[in-house]
């Protein structure tokens, strides 16, 4: 770095608590991709994809476990969370899930999350099946 004498001390005072965590090939690497438009057009698609996965989950969802069960979308994480009218404990549905190879979450409130960001669209109807069959309703749902 070439810097005009009168500029070293304020360097000196500053560079201690600078920390490039990226070098200046992936800075300018990232400003080209940004700046052709190849960033806001990967957002786009991933947004379309998130859309087409939330919808087909949410409908499956409502479908298998509506009559039973509360569902709401987190966009954010990008999931869904289920609490149950009258279930087991949210560990234990984890649990159950989890013996016909679906993984989710237990939450707060007798609830439980499901994440679907990683999940190709075609394996969310198969994982909802897979649910459907480790959660036997309506056996556990219904009060007595």
């Amino acid at each position: 770095m070439v810097l005009p004498q009168r500029l070293l001390p304020l360097y000196l005072a500053r560079a201690p608590h600078y920390n490039q965590t990226a070098s200046k090939v992936e800075q300018l690497a990232l400003a080209d991709y940004v700046k052709s438009g190849q960033l806001e057009r990967q957002l786009r698609r991933l947004r379309k994809v998130y859309a087409q996965k939330s919808s087909a989950l949410m409908h499956l969802l409502q479908n298998a476990f509506g009559k039973y069960a509360q569902l709401r979308l987190q966009e954010t994480p990008l999931c869904i969370t289920i609490r149950f009218q009258n279930s087991p404990s949210p560990a234990r549905l984890a649990e159950l899930a989890a013996a016909h190879d679906v993984r989710v979450r237990p939450g707060p409130n007798g609830q439980v999350t499901l994440g679907f960001a990683g999940i190709p669209l075609e394996d969310i109807a198969p994982g909802v099946q897979a649910l459907q069959a480790a959660w036997k309703l309506p056996e556990f749902c219904v009060s007595g």
